[in-house]
């Protein structure tokens, strides 16, 4: 049977990656160099514009809407669009930082399904 603490800690420290990752996202998305920001009368800042990673989705729907059976992908858009310099650094790193935390969710995922067997086996008393 797998040691519970190290299955606890193991959820704790992959749940706080995955958070602290999404996080990091976000704020590089926010500086993207295709949006443009502004700060209203209440000092709350509006970002507006389209993401370099947004042009891409947009181009792949544009893609498939013209050519619904000869399509590209999101991968095969964005790696013409980088190749061209159309990406800019911290759209690149958002695509970057969601690959750690897919694989973060997918380790917190393992913990969890070990928790599930090992809550299997033990027995639970509900209260009534």
């Amino acid at each position: 049977m797998p040691d519970l603490n190290k299955l606890i800690a193991g959820h704790a420290y992959w749940s706080d990656k995955k958070r602290e990752l999404k996080e990091l996202g976000a704020h590089e998305a926010g500086l993207c160099e295709g949006l443009d920001t502004c700060e209203d009368n209440h000092n709350q800042i509006f970002s507006f514009g389209t993401t370099c990673i947004d042009k891409v989705i947009e181009q792949m729907h544009d893609s498939n809407e013209n050519n619904p059976h000869d399509g590209y992908d999101f991968e095969e858009i964005w790696d013409v669009m980088c190749s061209d310099d159309e990406v800019c650094q911290h759209c690149k790193n958002v695509r970057a930082l969601k690959a750690q935390r897919v694989k973060a969710s997918q380790r917190l995922g393992a913990i969890r399904g070990a928790i599930t067997r090992v809550g299997r086996t033990l027995e639970y008393k509900v209260d009534k």
